[in-house]
């Protein structure tokens, strides 16, 4: 089996590739192209910066898997697939399994677009594409040769069976089955399109028999030498339309008394040979949809959905009949179903609770929840990066990292982005001349952006450290008029 494991845009690297431009560079002595290298480094620095910036941003980066360049789903880190995969490997370690190639690839989510998929959700879903691709076969080999894959062992054996009795036909006395000695019967697991027809193999087979024998598969009208040396009737090769079937032995060795018109060979060379239908048994493995139950809750304002159980597929193995004519499917009907795991209902509650007014009411919370440590004051105090005396426009609250920060009144946001020195941040007008400044946040609150409406209480954000900072606090800053003021004079006493 095959697992190739890459990251977007990485490159699948194989036995007796081309040697890159670097190294047939060296090998001809000349130097690589000192701007590539640039261009490569700055590349680098480039695609490090963005991460920097998507990360000091506050976004979650996810973990996008492909299988086949298929998408498949998130996951939370590429740890779980790669558990997955192991799981699979243990489960076929009784198989022949070098026809298998799983080409997973990840590539980074800027957010995440589904319910992230766990181990078992991943386990499932390549037992699925297995199934779906691959199958049990028996690999005939003849003389040591691999010939064909074909759907099970009883049907090669029947085929090599046949084989030997036509060719048999064909044969002198005494003469040996050199051409079809050493019958192999392999067990393996290989991609569904990879089992021939049956029909097909044998007349590929019956065609080198023939070839053996110096019977010509092309138009003619010459005599057949056998290698007995005997000489049998003349007859055109174009007449004959399944040449090996049990019949045609039989015309062979009573042809000395037919010539090419004669009614008899015509009508046993026009026979038509009769359709090979079979019946199996398959086993697959598919996942079973888990159900979703919504409940409207008062406990969360209108437009929001908030994940009470995360849902998961359950797992069921289902047996089917398969019926096959000359090879090829006609029906599939589901004979059983056990199911190995059953799926969890995804429970969401939906809010209902009307959103607060965001006309300011002139009385406002506190700007934390929990953390009101004020680990700054407002005024003149050392700058903690170059030790000088400088005046703090604002007051810092200390609190971990992602810690809410709430709209301390109703009112409209001014602005909301990044700042050198403020971080992340944003500014809203709370009305009667006062604006605050919420800054080195790590991430801006849902829907918080130039000209929005928030309400008391709502989330503008969340704790960090961006900017100018040495530590997670809330840099909170009021101005009245447009002149700084102190804080402590607007919040509660």
């Amino acid at each position: 089996m095959t697992i190739t494991i890459k990251w977007k845009g990485s490159v699948r690297t194989e036995k007796n590739e081309e040697p890159t431009r670097f190294h047939a560079c060296r090998e001809t002595g000349r130097h690589p192209d000192l701007s590539l290298i640039m261009t490569a480094m700055a590349f680098v620095i480039l695609l490090c910066a963005v991460i920097s910036v998507i990360s000091a941003a506050g976004t979650d980066i996810y973990t996008g898997v492909l299988l086949n360049g298929e998408q498949l789903g998130v996951v939370e880190r590429p740890a779980v697939m790669e558990d997955a995969v192991s799981r699979v490997l243990k489960s076929l370690s009784d198989k022949d399994t070098d026809a298998v190639d799983f080409r997973i690839s990840y590539s980074f989510r800027s957010a995440k677009e589904s319910s992230l998929l766990d181990s078992d959700d991943c386990y499932a879903l390549l037992n699925s594409y297995l199934s779906a691709n691959f199958t049990e076969a028996c690999a005939l080999s003849i003389g040591g040769e691999r010939i064909a894959n074909l759907s099970d062992e009883y049907t090669a054996r029947t085929l090599v069976s046949r084989l030997r009795r036509e060719y048999g036909s064909l044969l002198s006395e005494g003469t040996d089955f050199t051409l079809l000695a050493n019958s192999g019967y392999e067990s393996v697991y290989c991609p569904k399109q990879s089992v021939s027809d049956t029909e097909r193999v044998y007349e590929t087979l019956m065609a080198r028999c023939r070839a053996s024998l110096g019977i010509a598969d092309e138009d003619t009208t010459d005599l057949i030498e056998v290698n007995d040396g005997a000489k049998r009737a003349s007859y055109s090769s174009e007449r004959i339309y399944y040449y090996g079937s049990s019949f045609g032995g039989d015309v062979l060795k009573n042809a000395s008394h037919l010539n090419e018109s004669s009614d008899e060979v015509e009508r046993m060379f026009s026979k038509v040979p009769e359709e090979c239908t079979e019946t199996v048994t398959e086993t697959a493995t598919e996942l079973i949809p888990y159900p979703t139950e919504t409940i409207e809750t008062s406990d969360y304002y209108v437009g929001v959905t908030v994940i009470g159980t995360e849902g998961a597929a359950g797992i069921a193995e289902i047996t089917y009949e398969v019926t096959t004519v000359s090879g090829k499917e006609v029906s599939r009907t589901e004979t059983g179903r056990t199911v190995l795991s059953e799926p969890v209902p995804c429970v969401q509650y939906v809010g209902t609770r009307p959103y607060p007014s965001s006309t300011p009411s002139g009385y406002w919370i506190y700007p934390l929840a929990s953390y009101n440590y004020i680990s700054s004051e407002f005024g003149w105090r050392e700058d903690p990066f170059t030790g000088e005396w400088r005046y703090h426009s604002g007051m810092d609250f200390a609190a971990y990292a992602w810690t809410p920060i709430y709209a301390v009144d109703g009112g409209t946001v001014i602005s909301a982005g990044w700042d050198s020195s403020y971080g992340i941040n944003c500014v809203i007008d709370h009305g009667f001349g006062l604006t605050v400044r919420y800054a080195h946040m790590v991430a801006l609150g849902d829907g918080v952006y130039a000209g929005a409406k928030v309400y008391q209480g709502m989330q503008v954000g969340s704790v960090g450290m961006t900017g100018r900072a040495t530590g997670y606090h809330l840099h909170f800053e009021v101005q009245l008029w447009g002149t700084v003021t102190n804080p402590l004079d607007y919040l509660p006493k």
